[in-house]
């Protein structure tokens, strides 16, 4: 198959994402974290991996999930992205790695726009959905999150 795409499967308050495998460098337990003096909607912290300091987001609260009743009581599971500079995406679990032609993403339409910023589409596997995230998205989700405020407007 031409058009194929491997997905790492994980799940998120019951709902299944995915994303290429090819940004995948490895998936990790959990391990102490530097939580962050202000925090927003996606930077949980920092930690330090293979000798550089990597954020760690998580999708809970920019996708409307919130506080959750089960929040820290599952073990859950983080996923070292390889993008132009590495993150760590925490998740609930990490379920397979599933092959799917890329021709059955399907866009999400435009009164979903918010999460047209961090997702490529959805697809069909088996009887569910998968969103499939868009990590260039993330990536710069990220970068807007934490970028530092001009003190003077350079339009004047």
């Amino acid at each position: 198959m031409d058009n194929e795409q491997k997905l790492l499967v994980f799940i998120l308050n019951s709902i299944s994402f995915g994303i290429n495998v090819m940004d995948v460098r490895e998936v990790l337990k959990p391990k102490k974290l530097q939580i962050l003096p202000k925090k927003d909607d996606i930077l949980k912290g920092i930690i330090e991996y293979k000798e550089k300091i990597v954020p760690v987001i998580t999708l809970d609260d920019y996708l409307g999930f919130g506080e959750r009743e089960d929040k820290g009581r599952k073990e859950k599971r983080w996923i070292v992205v390889k993008s132009p500079e590495e993150l760590i995406i925490e998740v609930d679990n990490v379920e397979e790695i599933i092959s799917i032609d890329e021709r059955e993403i399907r866009e999400l339409p435009e009164n979903l726009a918010r999460l047209k910023a961090i997702f490529k589409g959805v697809c069909r596997y088996k009887d569910s959905l998968i969103y499939v995230i868009d990590i260039s998205g993330i990536v710069d989700l990220l970068k807007k999150k934490i970028e530092v405020p001009r003190l003077i407007d350079e339009k004047k």
